[in-house]
């Protein structure tokens, strides 16, 4: 089944000129669903069609809908105004009193959210009804309890550690009770559901049994509900595909990604090799030696033109980190996205926030303070995903981290502030990192420059680089120098130490963790930081570059007729895509090799 949905932004439906595209854009896209946003028309006679409002309209209808509340208020009474003069239909809500709370109680809860559909939608489907998905019952309640009886003595990195392992723990055990027993319980349902249902063919049911006989259907719906949920979760299927959302369809998801991801067999030189534990030995030594510095001593870097933060920005990213900030990082990552070793997604920090948020930001203050965590906080799995299917050859896969939630929150929190600065410390050739700057720019210029180049008649060179495994080799030691020289101060550059010379690796095969071993360079893909030191790291390349082009080692290509006025160009970067621009001579071929080699 596929579904076309149209949505406009229209502001102001009742311009006749609006109506008349609108109707235009129907009859081209003939979409199966419509949604106008801001139409702001008080008279809605001009729709004729079926169609469906549903959200988070951020208001409840009656004084029941908000827990404690006792009188109806102004915006009660014109919100169902709104409904009423819109012609449309309030559905019963299933399955739950309120869609929204805030805590582990009820303390602040309402229903603001709901669908609102035409009685020609409703003509076309008849058998609607409007569910509250199900949560699981009681479930903040035991987490707050567990929570609190967890009793950790020490630093306060050391006690939010502690506390997820037990609480880990406790929700492993509640959850096979729970979750463990689905088919059980379903079955155990059918049957109950059947013997009332064969009763009810020889006499009439009494009205206990037919208040059970409604229980045991809810319940079937509940249970498949939290099926659907679970498979999802296995699936970490983030979209729908042509609108199916159902067990099957994320159970074969979750299937087949285990079946494409599964490593069977390995080329290893010029032999294949099948036995597991070999192929665990390989993948294990492989990334051993990647990770493995292999030269002892490198030149110290100095550049004497690489832009600077100032010491009030230098202050300003270095500040506390206080509770908004926190939690805003938090809501900002994905949901389900596949955890790291403690076994935490963002979506239970998210929904348990209340009840640790305590904890969690204690131990970031003291992390802020001391500038380092327990080091299980850094433990990460590196997960091989396959860059093309029947990949046999380890260079076919790419291996993406698989960090701790505490560490990940803590990362992202650094790269948010990072973020904001990065733009005055990366050259224009950097030019998809620069504010205001489009990724296509550098194909443009590219492009430009070649065509003047042709243009002209002179022989150039154009060297197209592309980083072998860049993330991986990114040496630590270069990497510290280029923030120190870049103006961070010493905290910020401690933190940083922190993230990329603690970390230890264990290898994901067939989602069995091998090794546990320390890597001696590298920066992690996977980690919300890395993208942005990568960045300063190539920093270096582009001042040696520029250095090298305005020494006249190196001649740029050069855009424009007027020598006064034309613009040079003798390289481009994109993250570890590097285009280089310049004369074919011998002399200028062995400058740019030598430049590489030292870079």
């Amino acid at each position: 089944m596929r579904i076309k949905i149209l949505s406009w932004n229209v502001r102001g439906l009742n311009d006749s000129r609006k109506r008349s595209t609108i109707k235009s854009l129907l009859m081209k896209w003939k979409a199966d669903i419509v949604c106008l946003q801001e139409t702001k028309i008080e008279d809605w006679g001009t729709w004729d069609g079926q169609w469906v409002l549903g959200g988070d309209l951020n208001v409840c209808r009656f004084d029941y809908e908000k827990f404690n509340c006792h009188r109806r208020t102004r915006a009660m009474e014109n919100f169902s105004e709104t409904i009423l003069d819109l012609g449309l239909m309030d559905l019963p809500l299933r399955g739950a009193q309120y869609t929204w709370s805030r805590g582990t109680g009820l303390l602040q809860a309402s229903r603001i959210d709901r669908f609102l559909i035409s009685s020609e939608w409703n003509d076309t489907f008849k058998t609607i009804k409007q569910v509250a998905l199900p949560r699981a019952e009681g479930f903040l309640d035991s987490v707050k309890n567990w929570w609190s009886s967890y009793e950790v003595e020490g630093n306060p990195d050391f006690v939010l550690v502690q506390k997820l392992k037990y609480l880990k723990k406790d929700i492993s055990t509640w959850n096979k009770e729970v979750f463990g027993k689905l088919e059980e319980q379903r079955s155990q349902a059918l049957n109950d559901l059947t013997n009332l249902e064969q009763s009810s063919e020889g006499r009439i049911l009494s009205e206990a049994e037919n208040a059970q006989m409604i229980n045991l259907q809810t319940h079937l719906e509940q249970l498949a509900k939290i099926e659907e949920v679970s498979w999802r979760q296995k699936s970490r299927c983030l979209w729908l595909k042509d609108g199916d959302r159902n067990t099957k369809y994320f159970q074969s998801v979750a299937n087949a990604n285990r079946r494409y991801n599964c490593i069977d067999k390995l080329k290893i030189a010029e032999h294949v090799i099948e036995d597991k534990r070999e192929i665990k030995e390989e993948i294990l030594s492989y990334y051993q030696h990647l990770y493995t510095e292999n030269e002892p001593w490198r030149p110290l870097a100095r550049f004497e033109n690489l832009a600077r933060i100032s010491e009030a920005e230098s202050t300003w990213l270095e500040r506390e980190f206080e509770e908004e900030e926190i939690f805003s990082v938090i809501k900002s990552c994905a949901l389900d996205k596949a955890p790291g070793p403690d076994g935490f997604t963002m979506a239970f920090f998210q929904h348990a926030w209340e009840i640790i948020k305590y904890e969690i930001i204690k131990a970031l203050r003291h992390y802020h303070q001391h500038c380092h965590m327990v080091k299980s906080v850094n433990a990460t799995f590196i997960s091989l995903i396959p860059k093309k299917k029947r990949a046999i050859e380890l260079r076919d896969y790419r291996p993406i981290s698989l960090i701790s939630s505490i560490y990940k929150i803590t990362s992202k929190l650094l790269a948010n502030r990072l973020k904001t600065v990065i733009g005055k410390l990366v050259s224009g050739s950097q030019n998809a990192f620069v504010r205001g700057s489009e990724i296509s720019d550098a194909t443009l210029i590219a492009n430009e420059a070649l065509d003047w180049k042709i243009k002209s008649g002179e022989p150039g060179l154009l060297v197209k680089l592309d980083i072998e495994k860049a993330f991986d080799k990114v040496s630590w030691s270069y990497l510290l120098t280029i923030l120190r020289q870049m103006g961070f101060g010493e905290r910020w550059i401690r933190w940083m130490k922190f993230s990329i010379t603690t970390v230890k690796y264990s290898i994901l095969v067939n989602r069995s963790p091998v090794g546990f071993f320390p890597p001696q360079r590298g920066i992690r893909q996977g980690d919300p930081i890395s993208p942005f030191l990568f960045i300063l790291a190539m920093e270096g390349l582009s001042k040696m570059i520029q250095q090298a082009s305005s020494l006249h080692w190196i001649e740029p290509f050069k855009i424009g007729r007027d020598p006064t006025s034309q613009a040079n160009v003798s390289h481009l970067l994109y993250a570890d895509d590097t285009l280089i621009f310049c004369g074919a001579e011998r002399s200028q071929v062995m400058q740019l090799n030598l430049t590489l080699f030292i870079f």
